[in-house]
């Protein structure tokens, strides 16, 4: 018989299995960006969204949700307001928003681009840079704009990128120029951003950093001005620089990845790194990782149908004609060429398939896959119903489109290492032809005995000349001699010929009333036996 103090217990126990999954369905977020920090809140861009969360973690709640990418967000010093740049009124402007919620307050309404920078230290106006004033497009300038509202105040300083206040307003530290949106890593050269600060009163710049690399994302705190910088190593970490003692020291020493987007308030950095939000504690300098959760509803990631034929890529041919391989969206499909079916050969919606090649006797599809983390060369059954089959393992660089042999037991290829390669279907032994120390090997023809194969290797003297290797010996014949631009390989389905396009007709004719000589028709086709 059932105790009423067990029935409750019982009650509670089904209300909380009711409410477990809303629970259970949060994730720890990742690829949370460009934050920012004040007292005990945090704001950060996730999926192109802002989002508060509490300074020690926990679950985020969301602060816009326009269809427009809302980035750059930036806290007031009394912890209040928002400032931020969006993609509202079919324009990229600086608004503000109540940290709590409400309608955003639009700033600027000029054409171009602008991107807040940062809040003025007394909370009445925000630091915006655009190139709507600069000479050259590709460098920022810093204009002020009223927090309540009017025109904009060019600063005298002809260039600006991230940008901190000293406490008291009289001094800005900035970058010029920016780098963070560069594609490549580890440059020393002029164009690598370094720290300045810029007195208002004397009108004076002076240059704080040193090191011939990248210096971004200066934060002034105290008499401390912090920043990154890969300075220590391969990777970018937190640096700071003493005003009155003039010396730099290492602060963070991340190895994995880089820390990005560091961001200051009174007492705290927040910043990116690996994916996950780090708060450094001011002076104390104690870092701590922060556990975000973002409740939602991830429209993007359901499972939906769509057309994908504005995607479609590669594709190629069955032997008989009446279907082809389509390569769209990272997956593979078999499309009949009046009537039947379509089918998903691959359906790995974690992967990408690229460049698929159908085997000559119709079996098989060859194709590129990155599943293993890699690009490694794969088969699936050209039916449907077989499996797909990993062929080459161990890649280390960036591969090109296969190309199958006649008989349909190999598959050449070639690589951004500029080598041209082999591979037996069967057992993805890889047999390397030739390397180019000039540029990539990408035109190559099977003989149609698979016994040979032919391709136009990248000299010196920027020509490509006709090469031909035999499988079985790996003989080389020269069929060009370099002194001509020879491409496109191609032989003949009976074996006696190999033709290829060569660059060799050269006339001058010269015009009467201006000596110019046009290289006109210098491509034909030729042949050799």
């Amino acid at each position: 018989m059932f105790r009423r103090p067990t029935l409750v217990v019982a009650l509670v126990v089904l209300a909380l299995m009711r409410f477990a999954p809303s629970v259970a369905a949060l994730e720890e977020c990742r690829l949370m960006r460009q934050p920012d920090v004040a007292g005990g809140r945090i704001v950060f861009v996730y999926a192109g969204d802002l989002w508060m969360v509490a300074r020690t973690g926990g679950t985020a709640a969301r602060l816009t949700t326009h269809d427009g990418v809302e980035r750059f967000p930036k806290l007031s010093p009394d912890g209040k307001t928002v400032a931020f740049t969006a993609e509202y009124d079919g324009n990229v402007d600086a608004y503000t928003i109540p940290l709590e919620g409400g309608e955003p307050t639009r700033l600027t309404w000029h054409p171009d681009v602008d991107l807040v920078a940062e809040w003025y230290p007394d909370g009445k106006a925000v630091l915006v840079r655009s190139r709507r004033a600069s000479a050259i497009q590709r460098f920022d300038r810093f204009f002020r704009v009223p927090a309540g509202g009017g025109f904009e105040q060019p600063l005298a300083l002809p260039t600006g990128g991230y940008a901190s206040f000293a406490p008291d307003g009289g001094a800005l530290a900035f970058v010029s120029p920016s780098y963070d949106n560069r594609t490549w890593k580890r440059y020393r050269g002029g164009n690598a951003p370094q720290i300045w600060t810029y007195d208002f009163k004397a009108n004076r710049s002076e240059r704080i950093t040193e090191w011939a690399g990248p210096n971004e994302w200066p934060m002034w705190i105290g008499r401390t001005i912090y920043y990154c910088s890969d300075q220590g190593g391969r990777r970018a970490n937190l640096w700071a620089y003493d005003l009155d003692r003039k010396s730099r020291r290492q602060v963070t020493r991340f190895e994995d990845d880089d820390v990005r987007w560091p961001s200051a308030g009174s007492d705290a950095i927040v910043f990116e790194n690996g994916g996950y939000l780090y708060v450094m504690d001011v002076p104390g300098e104690k870092l701590t990782r922060l556990r975000v959760l973002v409740p939602d509803d991830k429209p993007f990631a359901r499972a939906e149908f769509r057309n994908v034929a504005k995607w479609t890529k590669g594709w190629s041919l069955s032997p008989s004609g009446k279907r082809a391989v389509l390569e769209a969206r990272g997956e593979l499909f078999s499309v009949p060429a009046e009537k039947g079916d379509v089918r998903n050969l691959t359906q790995t919606p974690g992967t990408r398939e690229r460049d698929p090649a159908w085997s000559p006797d119709g079996r098989w599809v060859a194709f590129l896959s990155d599943a293993s983390g890699e690009l490694e060369l794969h088969v699936v059954g050209g039916d449907g119903r077989t499996p797909d089959r990993q062929v080459t393992r161990g890649g280390t660089t960036f591969r090109f489109a296969p190309l199958w042999s006649p008989d349909s037991k190999k598959l050449a290829f070639s690589d951004k290492t500029r080598t041209l390669w082999i591979c037996d279907v069967a057992t993805g032994r890889l047999q390397r032809v030739d390397k180019s120390e000039y540029g990539e090997i990408q035109q190559f023809a099977w003989s149609g005995d698979s016994r040979w194969i032919a391709y136009a290797r990248p000299a010196a003297n920027n020509f490509t000349r006709i090469e031909m290797v035999s499988i079985a010996s790996a003989r080389s014949a020269g069929i060009s001699d370099g002194m001509t631009d020879d491409v496109s390989p191609a032989f003949d389905p009976d074996g006696r010929y190999l033709y290829f396009i060569s660059r060799r007709k050269v006339d001058l004719p010269a015009f009467a009333f201006e000596y110019a000589f046009p290289f006109a028709r210098t491509d034909k086709i030729y042949a050799v036996s």
